[in-house]
């Protein structure tokens, strides 16, 4: 038995099977709801069948004209569009697995998702937005890249749903600690969860990918600059400018998102998640984005680094000058570090106050603290 039922303009709901027997019936019936204008989404959760007839059925509508798209198509069904090349004709997506976080501890956050333990030895990162496959994918093959490179990270090997219809994929990541619960129970101080961060950073900026394989964060700054140029007046954007521009061109690797809670600890070795923003570029790139996380916010939010790190602001704050202070052991260098460190940081609060939906008077706020900090750094010797 089939059938074909219209939940709205662009999407159909498939249920049962499509085989010789009702092929003709179910042709009417599909052809008869497909939209004339835009993608009609096939939804096959419910679709148990498809014999070959099926198949001419999905390629006369493709012939015709009409563009489709199928989704939550179970393994078997899936299985036999993709033995007959249809992945070349329709965008197909698999029925993912359906997970429930709920009661589960969270070990990570950031801009795109949040991480839940699902047990000993499976975590989940369940993305906020809907339309991630590609990201998920993307992050994916980044991890896999970071792994083959040399870091310790976890891989991706199943993506799920959740019970409200949020996307996610699961990570083997055997029993194991955050840095921000290994400050919070007492079992590492903050020097030394300072010595494990310098040691992995340098680990990681010893690797140096081949040219253009991942994005270039100098690039990516000066582009933000181009952004946040309406908040700046013409010398010091025209100073930004030259500072960024005179930023080495180095292609080391930099993990992009580096924060106590992006890095856990098992059986002695330290393993990185959330690879998304993988990236080149010289380490100022990497600390900006660690002293913006942990400094700025600081000064800007009572608590922040309670709320989103587990951590006390104390702690963050001696966490993110000792990190820097123990990579650049020479005192003139770190000193000449710093500032440019802080200045980046300040230029990308700028970029996050323009992007992020704010009340107009904190919106004023920040961008008059930034303008502040970015005039001071520039009273110092950076370029």
């Amino acid at each position: 038995m089939f059938e074909a039922k219209a939940e709205n303009d662009q999407t159909i709901c498939l249920r049962g099977r499509i085989d010789s027997a009702n092929a003709q019936a179910a042709e009417e019936q599909l052809f008869s709801m497909l939209a004339e204008d835009g993608i009609s989404v096939l939804e096959c959760r419910e679709l148990a069948y498809i014999a070959s007839s099926g198949l001419r059925i999905l390629l006369k509508a493709v012939k015709t004209g009409y563009q489709l798209k199928m989704v939550n198509v179970n393994p078997a069904v899936y299985e036999v569009l993709e033995e007959a090349g249809f992945m070349k004709l329709i965008e197909v997506h698999k029925a993912y697995r359906v997970i429930s976080v709920e009661n589960c501890e969270v070990i990570g956050e950031g801009a795109n998702g949040i991480v839940y333990r699902l047990d000993q030895e499976t975590v989940v990162k369940v993305y906020k937005k809907q339309d991630v496959l590609p990201l998920i994918e993307q992050e994916r093959t980044m991890a896999q890249s970071a792994l083959l490179m040399g870091i310790p990270t976890a891989i991706a090997f199943d993506i799920v749903m959740t019970e409200d219809g949020k996307y996610g994929a699961v990570y083997e990541l055997l029993a194991s600690k955050s840095y921000a619960k290994l400050i919070q129970s007492g079992e590492k101080t903050v020097h030394e969860i300072a010595r494990m961060s310098t040691d992995l950073l340098k680990q990681i900026h010893a690797i140096v990918p081949e040219k253009g394989k991942l994005p270039s964060m100098k690039m990516i700054s000066l582009q933000r600059l181009e952004i946040i140029r309406k908040y700046l007046d013409e010398d010091t954007y025209e100073v930004l400018k030259r500072f960024f521009e005179s930023i080495d061109d180095s292609n080391h690797l930099l993990h992009g998102d580096f924060h106590v809670r992006n890095v856990h600890y098992a059986d002695g070795e330290s393993i990185l998640i959330d690879m998304e923003k993988l990236c080149t570029g010289d380490p100022v790139f990497e600390f900006a984005p660690i002293y913006f996380a942990y400094r700025t916010f600081a000064d800007l939010y009572t608590g922040n680094a309670e709320e989103f790190f587990g951590i006390s602001t104390d702690d963050a704050i001696a966490l993110c000058d000792e990190m820097i202070r123990l990579y650049y052991e020479d005192d003139e260098q770190y000193a000449k570090e710093y500032s440019k460190i802080r200045l980046i940081a300040y230029c990308r609060l700028l970029r996050y106050a323009d992007k992020t939906p704010l009340e107009e008077s904190e919106k004023h706020r920040i961008v008059e603290y930034c303008r502040r900090k970015i005039n001071a750094c520039l009273k110092e010797d950076i370029i």
